[in-house]
């Protein structure tokens, strides 16, 4: 069954909501660790580096930022994060750090709107 655009949309956004909640909660290292959290965020920007799918009215123009900044901040850092399932190993790796300070910035300008219908279109 084919869905439109705006609710492929809706869908995304409820991933990237509970992606950066697993960059944001340190418990989610020891459970997935931080490749498999690293890549969930990576399946959900697709092949096209314009950001041109996260649009309006399903994305905000504060949460396409939002998205862009992280989106860079993982880019540029990712590198330098080591493959763990253990937290305790993340204390002093300041990228993780920082990715883990610039998700929990950026989450709360996704609650503002918070989750939306994955069966329904927004109007």
């Amino acid at each position: 069954m084919d869905i439109s655009q705006k609710l492929l949309q809706q869908r995304i956004r409820n991933r990237i909501i509970e992606n950066l909640e697993s960059f944001s909660n340190s418990t989610w290292v020891n459970q997935l660790g931080t490749d498999e959290i690293i890549n969930m965020w990576y399946d959900q920007m697709g092949e096209d580096e314009s950001f041109e799918f996260f649009s309006e009215p399903v994305f905000a123009n504060k949460e396409q930022n939002s998205i862009k900044k992280f989106h860079n901040l993982l880019e540029s850092s990712y590198k330098n994060i080591p493959s763990t399932w253990k937290r305790e190993e993340l204390l002093e790796n300041k990228e993780w750090l920082k990715l883990v300070e610039t998700a929990k910035e950026e989450l709360n300008v996704f609650i503002v709107r918070g989750r939306f219908s994955e069966e329904q279109e927004i109007t």
